[in-house]
């Protein structure tokens, strides 16, 4: 779950994100930056407060819509024939919790795929047989780490979903402790 900073209240898309993410590791280069440590002081020193205005976590999709939503658009973005309505496109996801929106990319195209091979539009048996068929790469301790360090560097808890907007902020350090201690970071 990486946050996605906005330079001066003006929203970066991931591709604008990983521009000004070089950039920086351009600005640690020019100003004589030559190692790990130093390249991370020069990040700590954009990071700090006033220099990015909003921090904004974007977290896996909690429920089977919200799932739905995000193969339906890759599916779009692909022009994927399709014989699967919205009903179905959302049951179908119900076993794809706690999958990232990457995993839920290669699902799609995976589904986009079989049916490409069987000269068919995908339904929702060609779907299910992707679902089946994909084994994403699930590290449960290394994705609660992410969701807590996207949650502590998170500006704001009406950014937040509704699970984390109540912890305190030592509540968040220790589950960030926890989460450090158990993929031993």
């Amino acid at each position: 779950m990486p946050c996605f900073p906005q330079f001066a209240d003006v929203s970066l898309s991931a591709d604008q994100t990983v521009a000004a993410t070089q950039l920086l590791l351009r600005i640690a280069q020019v100003d004589g930056a030559r190692t790990a440590e130093e390249v991370t002081l020069i990040r700590q020193f954009y990071d700090r407060p006033g220099r990015l205005d909003r921090k904004i976590p974007f977290f896996y999709a909690e429920t089977a819509a919200e799932r739905a939503a995000v193969v339906g658009a890759i599916f779009r973005r692909y022009d994927v024939a399709r014989e699967l309505d919205d009903a179905a496109l959302q049951d179908a996801c119900e076993a794809l919790d706690g999958y990232s929106n990457a995993d839920l990319e290669a699902v799609a195209l995976l589904a986009a795929e079989f049916a490409e091979r069987e000269r068919t539009p995908l339904t929702a048996a060609v779907l299910a047989r992707a679902i089946d068929d994909f084994m994403p790469p699930q590290e449960v301790a290394m994705v609660r780490y992410m969701e807590m360090l996207a949650v502590s560097e998170t500006s704001r808890r009406s950014l937040l979903p509704q699970r984390f907007r109540s912890l305190s902020v030592q509540e968040v350090q220790t589950r960030l402790a926890d989460c450090r201690r158990q993929i031993n970071l």
